[in-house]
């Protein structure tokens, strides 16, 4: 009759077995998983690498070789009576990698839940046939596992037959030694509570003898006949008797690097001598008209004195001084919650500079945090303060332009709004060359523009051409034609410049 139940390795397994044989190492089998084969016995398959339907997987309770045949390992897993309500039919080994090393199958059986009305410990043991256990590493954690009964047993036999094995062994011998520093053993008592022995124990009354003699802990020091001399033996000073405090006088007077604690408060912040006190608005020479603390660190054998002082604000200031007539000399310490103001460092303040003034610059490219005056648009979300000089978003183009007073009301340039563009005015002049062309440069003077500019026609709308048919002057006695020009002052080129942050 075939085989219908039997376990072997899978392709895995095995090979992991024949690495391990071959490199003296050891495969670790930690867990065994069943299944219910999807409601069919499965047969077991070398090439599997999972179970067909795996339900439970959990740690090995035992992982032994068989006693009667060496090249057998016996696996065997607890699965407890609150654990079931299915099928067994299938069987894995897992190892501690996770990978299926061996698969097996196994008669139907039925492990059922103890709520269903009946409930077993069911046990599942795999007998595996390896070419060498020595490839198999046998532990396992005792922590994580059920125990079978007869594990139980045979381990307190085990136990057991080792005490009894131990004892019979300790009776029967002969071999008792004395204890030393180093070893254990056998050890006499004495009472002698000055012996000097490193191999004696002392009695209780030797212990009393030696407690009786010492100072006891509860007199703190009190039972001491002769306190001064005890101090001297200890080689205590003058200070073994001081408080310690915060006043002055106490231990910390003159502490390490001449600072003590000094009074609370001084009525005058000037000091010459290392410490730490406090000053306020009734001191003299204060750094503040509030509270403050003082350290004050002597410079030189001298009267000379440097000091360092916090406010209860935090507010700090540095000092010094020489001869108290002269006073404190105190300097601010500058910090992100107490900054300089523009006057305390000669700077320009935003009112100096209001955001949206042009400024004339003398390079093509603005500085940061300027922008160009050449009609661009600007983002008024990422300079708000600029949208309040120029609400439309754009800046004013000053690209070879004047810029000309606001007549505001003076009525010399009547009806210009801010910000409005205005065309030169025209001049009028002759021109002798009667074929009508252009007035030539002055003469003896071809580099210089001499100052007129092309009229462009539509920046003067409704203007005409006009000449004098019959001229207006006597010599020469020719047709002279009438023109205009815009003339303008001398003047140097700047980029114009706006702030805008």
């Amino acid at each position: 009759m075939a085989t219908k139940y039997y376990a072997l390795l899978t392709n895995i397994g095995a090979a992991k077995l024949a690495n391990a044989t071959a490199l003296g190492e050891q495969v670790e089998i930690t867990q065994m998983a069943v299944g219910d084969g999807n409601g069919a016995l499965p047969t077991p398959n070398p090439a599997q690498t999972a179970l067909v339907h795996e339900l439970r997987r959990a740690p090995l309770n035992t992982l032994t070789i068989d006693p009667v045949n060496t090249n057998q390992i016996i696996t065997e897993q607890v699965i407890p009576e609150d654990v079931g309500g299915w099928w067994i039919r299938e069987i894995g080994l897992f190892d501690s990698a996770g990978d299926l090393i061996a698969i097996a199958n196994c008669a139907e059986t039925y492990k059922p839940l103890l709520q269903e009305g009946s409930g077993r410990v069911q046990v599942i043991r795999v007998i595996l046939i390896v070419s060498s256990t020595q490839a198999i590493t046998l532990k396992i954690d005792p922590s994580v596992v059920l125990a079978t009964r007869q594990y139980v047993d045979d381990a307190i036999i085990e136990v057991k037959t080792y005490v009894d094995e131990a004892i019979k062994e300790h009776a029967e011998s002969r071999n008792h030694p004395n204890a030393t520093l180093k070893e254990k053993g056998f050890v006499q008592l004495s009472n002698d509570a000055n012996s000097t022995s490193e191999t004696l124990a002392a009695t209780p009354k030797a212990v009393k003898a030696v407690s009786d003699a010492a100072l006891k802990i509860t007199n703190n020091l009190s039972d001491l006949k002769n306190k001064s001399d005890a101090r001297g033996a200890l080689e205590l000073g003058t200070a073994a008797t001081k408080n310690v405090g915060v006043a002055g006088g106490n231990v910390m007077q003159v502490g390490a690097f001449g600072l003590g604690g000094g009074s609370n408060h001084k009525v005058d912040a000037y000091n010459n001598v290392g410490e730490i006190y406090r000053v306020n608005n009734t001191s003299a020479n204060a750094p503040t008209t509030g509270v403050a603390g003082v350290i004050s660190l002597p410079c030189d054998g001298g009267p000379s004195t440097a000091y360092a002082a916090v406010s209860n604000a935090g507010a700090a200031w540095v000092g010094s001084s020489n001869i108290q007539a002269n006073g404190i000399k105190w300097n601010r310490v500058y910090t992100d919650a107490y900054k300089p103001t523009a006057t305390d460092v000669g700077a320009i303040t935003r009112a100096d500079a209001p955001i949206g003034i042009p400024q004339p610059w003398p390079t093509a490219t603005a500085p940061t945090g300027w922008l160009k005056c050449n009609g661009a648009t600007f983002d008024k979300a990422k300079y708000p303060l600029l949208a309040v000089a120029y609400p439309d978003g754009k800046l004013p183009d000053l690209r070879g332009e004047f810029i000309r007073g606001w007549d505001d009301g003076k009525r010399v340039d009547v009806g210009r709004q801010l910000l409005s563009w205005q065309a030169g005015t025209l001049v009028g002049g002759k021109d002798d060359n009667t074929d009508g062309g252009d007035i030539s440069y002055l003469a003896n003077g071809s580099s210089i523009n001499y100052g007129s500019d092309a009229v462009n026609a539509a920046d003067y709308p409704g203007i005409v051409a006009r000449y004098a048919s019959t001229g207006v002057q006597i010599n020469p006695a020719t047709p002279t034609y009438n023109f205009f020009s815009v003339t303008r002052p001398r003047n140097i080129a700047f980029n114009y410049i706006v702030r805008a942050a």
